[in-house]
């Protein structure tokens, strides 16, 4: 019983929080004159770049999927073979999270050729005093990768109110990571999460990692290692007796 009680102060003191199931997901170019917005499962979306998706798209409470997927920009085909997006993992501090994403420039991949990814939630009610924006990327050609991340106070899907920082550009083949700190909101808040792909060569093709990350306050931090070292005094008497 108290081990319980203990794991649930725990959880309560890092902020571990869930975000309202109100995932947004969009897809443009870098100029944003081409977009598509999904806001829920079975929604084809809203937007005039929304014709050119094909695949299986879909925004809901497991998170963002695009599956098999392409978006065309005039004579630019990008395809998505799969992009995953979970918000509030359970288990983790309050965070927006991309994995298994690949991206390719399959035609008219000219100059500068570009593909934004944006992911947004809100309703994130953990500690606001300090986030991560972590991204990591491969990259087979000669193009570039970055990473943007904001959070917003005003609690709305893509807003850009407080800066966390940009990871990279990245530029040629290779295998890419970083981090950056920063930001400020108070609860509740959202999330958004930038990603831009840039290339001229066809088939060049960009593997990545993203994630934002509420950065744990100094006292929750503090309580963790209090029940840490209870946890472990209780072992270690039970052991000897």
């Amino acid at each position: 019983m108290k081990m319980t009680l203990l794991a649930s102060l725990l959880s309560i003191g890092l902020g571990t929080s869930f975000a309202a199931t109100t995932s947004e997901l969009e897809l443009s170019n870098a100029a944003g004159s081409v977009t598509c917005t999904i806001a829920a499962s079975g929604n084809t979306g809203t937007g005039g770049g929304c014709a050119g998706i094909t695949g299986t798209t879909s925004v809901g409470p497991s998170g963002i999927a695009i599956t098999f997927g392409t978006f065309t920009n005039g004579s630019t085909v990008w395809s998505i073979n799969v992009v995953e997006g979970v918000s509030n993992t359970p288990g983790t501090d309050p965070g927006i999270d991309v994995s298994s994403e690949t991206a390719v420039c399959k035609s008219g991949c000219t100059a500068n050729t570009a593909l934004d990814i944006y992911f947004s939630d809100i309703g994130f009610t953990g500690s606001g005093s300090s986030f991560t924006n972590g991204f990591s990327a491969t990259d087979t050609g000669s193009g570039t990768a970055a990473q943007k991340a904001w959070v917003s106070s005003t609690d709305t899907l893509m807003a850009q109110t407080s800066s966390i920082g940009e990871v990279g550009p990245f530029s040629g083949a290779g295998t890419f990571q970083g981090s950056v700190s920063g930001g400020s909101a108070t609860v509740p808040y959202s999330m958004t999460l930038e990603q831009i792909f840039t290339t001229d060569a066809q088939n060049d093709t960009f593997s990545v990692d993203g994630n934002i990350a509420g950065t744990p306050e100094p006292a929750a931090l503090i309580l963790f290692g209090t029940v840490l070292a209870f946890c472990s005094s209780k072992l270690s008497r039970r052991r000897k007796s």
